[in-house]
């Protein structure tokens, strides 16, 4: 039982140090979007052209992805994603040019999304003791954003340390590639499953009938939307780096400090606090429902001030929709159990979620863009009305999973 306990704790922090680095470089510019721009030396709707494909690419892989995690090993397919993602980063670093990157986002999409996510997902349904899904969550989300935190702050003293020079933002992604490889090793040494998961595991291998039941689950379904639209939410939320350097007139580097202490470090606080609400209401969506309920509140408040309102309160605006937004990241993959839905086709809903759930990568960094090199700060105003749509639609799906679950605990 010790023995388990201790083989948790170190994989959970492998899991842990994988999520915090993976996605560091096809999301780069959610810190770093305007110098990204400068150093490919394109327009901000191209730069949005690189989600679009990464996510047509990873729209095409995630179910298959998902039914290869359900037969193969779920640490095997952190690993081998950490440390091809790492590779390619690498390779993109020393070629700052558009089209590489082009072709470094379709391969990213493979590296990422093939067996990652939906790895990564079982690996923490396997490792989570009974009733502790939300604190597990929770702990490995927490560990990770501290993680990410870290990486962001070396990753903003890499970059004033070279602002100004063309190897600022190549040593940057240097950096992040490096730290994906590591990551990748430390985990091939270090993680282990208690070993009931792994007899579990080898229990439990998911049928064609199973699979197509699942497809045809509304839960399923109900579930991948709740991810699109925290998703969106977040990544209009990203949007607050380059709002703050085009509308209040932040230099480069406080920016991306700001981003990086409003992107990660407020969420260290806020994520352990929502996994422990979800366990004691018995119900991660009703304290999703609740974060949503909260942040539409408050972005009626922006729209509705408007140009009026002051730096002061807009900093804190920012530092509260982010933080939720990391909060609803956090928990976002841990509604499946409340809903009935059972480990061995923990990989396959994992990977509807994600084809479903990113697919505003497809069009809305695109869409953004637009809007900024069309209507300049403006643009900002309709980030922030996507925002409130997204708002209001979680909050009608975490409330059905709350109605699946209430059915569920009613009929035990």
């Amino acid at each position: 039982m010790k023995n388990d306990r201790m083989r948790i704790v170190v994989s959970l922090i492998c899991r842990s140090l994988i999520s915090a680095t993976i996605f560091m470089i096809p999301y780069i510019q959610t810190t770093y979007y305007n110098e990204l721009v400068g150093a490919l030396g394109v327009t901000r709707s191209q730069v949005g052209v690189l989600m679009t494909v990464f996510t047509l690419v990873s729209t095409a892989i995630y179910i298959p992805g998902g039914w290869i995690v359900d037969r193969t090993d779920p640490k095997m397919a952190m690993v081998v994603s950490s440390v091809s993602t790492g590779v390619v980063g690498l390779w993109a670093a020393f070629n700052l040019n558009y089209t590489v990157f082009i072709i470094a986002w379709v391969l990213f999409a493979v590296t990422t999304n093939l067996l990652y996510m939906g790895g990564s997902i079982k690996a923490v349904r396997m490792l989570a003791p009974a009733g502790s899904i939300g604190k597990t969550y929770a702990m490995s989300s927490v560990l990770a954003l501290i993680v990410a935190t870290l990486i962001g702050f070396i990753g903003n003293g890499i970059y004033a340390m070279f602002e100004g020079t063309p190897n600022a933002f190549r040593n940057v992604l240097i950096m992040y590639a490096c730290f994906n490889i590591v990551t990748g090793l430390i985990t091939l040494i270090f993680f282990r499953f208690p070993k009931e998961a792994v007899v579990l595991e080898k229990k439990e291998k998911v049928s064609g009938r199973v699979l197509i039941n699942t497809l045809k689950n509304p839960v399923t379904w109900v579930i991948a939307f709740l991810v699109f639209f925290c998703y969106a939410f977040m990544a209009g939320g990203t949007y607050f780096t380059p709002y703050f350097a085009d509308v209040f007139g932040f230099d480069a580097s406080s920016s991306q400090v700001f981003g990086v202490i409003r992107n990660y470090g407020l969420a260290v606080v806020f994520v352990p606090l929502a996994g422990w609400l979800g366990d004691k209401f018995g119900t991660i969506s009703k304290v999703m429902a609740y974060i949503f309920v909260i942040c539409s509140v408050v972005l009626v408040g922006v729209l509705v001030g408007g140009s009026h309102l002051s730096i002061a309160v807009m900093v804190v605006v920012s530092l509260a929709i982010v933080a939720s937004s990391r909060v609803l990241e956090s928990m976002q993959f841990a509604t499946p159990p409340e809903a009935g839905v059972a480990t061995e086709v923990a990989g396959i809903v994992a990977a509807v979620s994600s084809m479903v759930g990113y697919l505003p990568d497809l069009f809305i960094h695109q869409m953004f863009g637009a809007w900024l090199d069309n209507y300049g700060n403006q643009g900002y105003t309709y980030i922030f009305l996507t925002m409130l749509v997204c708002c209001a639609a979680g909050i009608a799906c975490a409330c059905y999973i709350i109605r699946v679950h209430n059915r569920l605990a009613a009929a035990k």
